[in-house]
């Protein structure tokens, strides 16, 4: 396992802090539980009324648990956990803000994360995400998840991808998929097929610009992750030093992410884009009218 990257090494600053919490995802979150990444050590939440859970509990971690349905039995979801990180909706999608304002961008942040959610409970996986606001990841779940404050300290999205892997949550799970959150075409086919890839290596999806979209690999990684321009080739290269197969996994519906101004029209183009409730969200706002006035006119 790579020694995990922060920003300082003061005493402790790679054990996680926080608390690991039971409650339903659309329970409401009372204030000392939004301050985990403060208060280290362990400390309990009650479930909600009726809900027949028990309080959860354990070291660090900055993790509490939202059920609202029993676990998936799948051997699937047994061996394969999802790690999708997200980014505060409110500051989401800033490379956007040419053509969508603040509220646009955040009501498209949402609407992706949540059909990338569905995608992934469908598929039978496990779901984890790591977010700087927990109480608004909680807001957006219906189902289960376990949801990770962002370390206070770890800086960049790697590290906060690598400092997640590192909590208890991860400790059963054979395989991660590291899935992002703006992934508008995503189904629960292509997750299937891709996670069924788990013993084959590091299995990636790259997007348009050479990012990494989907990443799935061992656990523990014995590489360190490489997130940031051009991540596909430098993934492929620190996995393939680190002594594991690396292969590419062709998927259209995995391949798009919405970043640029270009992705949006490549999925109002797409066959099924238009169709998705990113897609309808787009039509709705008028983007093919937005692109055209930027020059983009085949959008219309």
């Amino acid at each position: 396992m790579p020694r995990h990257r922060y920003d300082d090494d003061e005493p402790g600053a790679k054990n996680a802090t926080g608390a690991r919490r039971a409650c339903r995802a659309r329970c409401i979150l009372v204030k000392h539980q939004l301050h985990s990444q403060q208060s280290p050590g362990t400390h309990r939440s009650p479930s909600p009324a009726g809900s027949g859970e028990g309080a959860g509990g354990g070291e660090g971690g900055g993790a509490w648990r939202a059920r609202t349905s029993g676990a998936n039995s799948e051997r699937l979801s047994l061996a394969t956990a999802v790690l999708i990180p997200l980014k505060a909706p409110s500051e989401a999608k800033e490379r956007l803000a040419g053509i969508l304002d603040r509220g646009e961008r955040r009501e498209l942040a949402i609407t992706t994360f949540r059909g990338v959610v569905e995608a992934v409970l469908a598929a039978g996986l496990e779901l984890a995400v790591v977010t700087p606001d927990v109480a608004a990841a909680a807001g957006l779940l219906t189902s289960d998840a376990t949801l990770i404050a962002e370390s206070p300290v770890a800086s960049g999205l790697s590290a906060q991808i690598e400092y997640a892997l590192a909590q208890p949550s991860f400790a059963s799970f054979e395989h991660v998929l590291i899935l992002h959150a703006d992934l508008p075409l995503a189904t629960p086919e292509a997750l299937r097929a891709l996670a069924g890839r788990a013993d084959a290596g590091v299995t990636m999806v790259e997007s348009a610009d050479g990012g990494t979209n989907a990443l799935l690999a061992p656990l523990p990684l014995d590489f360190d992750l490489q997130y940031g321009s051009g991540s596909y080739a430098k993934h492929r290269t620190a996995a393939a030093a680190a002594g594991l197969a690396v292969h590419r996994f062709a998927s259209p519906a995995l391949a798009l992410d919405l970043d640029t101004p270009e992705d949006i029209r490549a999925l109002l183009e797409h066959p099924e884009g238009a169709a998705s409730p990113a897609g309808q969200l787009l039509l709705r706002w008028g983007l093919p009218a937005r692109l055209a006035a930027r020059g983009m006119r085949n959008a219309e």
